[in-house]
């Protein structure tokens, strides 16, 4: 059997060392491509929800135009509490408030807010129904 030499010697743990260290760093990696993956995802199902809300909430105001609140069709928000007397509806317990209606012919601009997220959209209501804009 023959001697190794001191400089022969002991290679292979620092070879197994650095071949497990490379395969901990690449599947470290993967798992945080996943993560990552997943955090956009969450957010972009996030959005879509929201963006839903919101358009759903709009619908609301646009039926309540078309019947109770037809006098306030015709008004600017700021000018709704000297205009008419009809009760404003209660679509606030949704998480959506009303941030501005500027009317127009046939129609208007409808603003609405989420009160948790903050996120915001504007619509346009008219004869061809609701319409988002932006």
């Amino acid at each position: 059997m023959s001697r190794r030499t001191p400089e022969e010697a002991g290679f292979v743990l620092p070879l197994a060392l650095a071949g497990v260290l490379l395969l901990w760093l690449s599947s470290l990696s993967l798992q945080a491509a996943v993560l990552h993956g997943r955090r956009l995802a969450h957010l972009e199902r996030q959005g879509v929800q929201q963006r839903d809300q919101l358009a759903s909430a709009a619908q609301l105001w646009a039926d309540w135009f078309s019947g109770p609140g037809q006098c306030q069709r015709a008004v600017a928000l700021t000018q709704w509490a000297e205009a008419c007397t009809t009760d404003l509806p209660a679509f606030d317990d949704q998480g959506v408030q009303l941030q501005a209606w500027s009317p127009s012919d046939g129609g208007g601009t409808l603003a609405l807010r989420l009160s948790e997220s903050g996120a915001q959209a504007r619509f346009a209501l008219g004869p061809f129904g609701v319409r988002e804009l932006d």
